[in-house]
């Protein structure tokens, strides 16, 4: 079998700019349709069924036409210009994925800087989620600390509730009929949903060994639709 000649380092710059051309191109054709999407958009274009419609028409799923709105109302002809620029200058090639990430910044010189930071240093995904962190969120992994039941009781009355609010928000964001939800599972990757299905087994599982425990229990408490325990005393009418 023939062995493959070596690229030459002409040959691949070449390739490489022509495939920065193509990426950029790619943006400003993305620019556009945000802009067309923004233009058409109707004042109850936020209900679901508005955005299947959309999704039909363009053959894009929704979370990529959410990202393309987000894209066009943020980015100016000027701003558009210096992203595709950049890109060009440091032979980076990016994507909606990194879009996607660009668009969270309301200050736009924080997200200049930021955009040269990633194009530069040619991140991954995984850096940019991390920088992303630090810059929005530089103390999210402060905040008080969460609170802990005072005895087992209380500890197991807790673990009820995260199940009961785990079931309450899965099962609303499933709700087809719920105009007020503006995603859907749809809208995730695969893998998320697949995620989020074994953490709906686990939370089941987790409720009924909850229930089964606090049966075994004497009795004087019982657990409300929201997780908190009632004492038996508490029920007792009052005067």
């Amino acid at each position: 079998m023939a062995k493959r000649k070596p690229v030459s380092a002409e040959v691949q710059e070449a390739t490489d700019k022509a495939q920065v051309q193509e990426a950029t191109a790619k943006l400003r054709t993305y620019h556009q349709l945000g802009l067309q999407l923004l233009k058409k958009r109707k004042s109850d274009s936020r209900r679901w069924a508005d955005m299947q419609a959309i999704c039909e028409r363009t053959v894009l799923p929704a979370h990529q036409i959410r990202t393309l709105r987000a894209f066009a109302a943020t980015y100016t002809p000027d701003d558009l210009k210096q992203l595709c620029g950049e890109c060009r200058q440091h032979d980076r090639v990016i994507g909606l994925t990194v879009v996607k990430h660009l668009v969270k910044f309301d200050d736009n010189r924080q997200r200049a800087q930021f955009q040269l930071r990633l194009i530069a240093g040619a991140w991954s995904n995984v850096r940019i989620v991390a920088e992303l962190k630090r810059e929005l969120r530089p103390s999210w992994k402060g905040g008080r600390k969460p609170t802990i039941g005072e005895d087992k009781d209380g500890v197991l009355l807790q673990l009820k509730g995260f199940s009961i609010s785990w079931r309450r928000w899965s099962e609303r964001f499933a709700d087809a009929d719920d105009n007020e939800v503006k995603v859907r599972p749809a809208d995730l990757a695969p893998e998320v949903r697949a995620a989020m299905r074994r953490v709906t087994e686990t939370f089941e599982v987790l409720s009924d060994v909850v229930s089964k425990r606090m049966e075994q229990g004497d009795g004087s408490h019982r657990v409300t639709s929201r997780g908190r325990r009632t004492d038996a005393k508490s029920q007792i009418e009052r005067p």
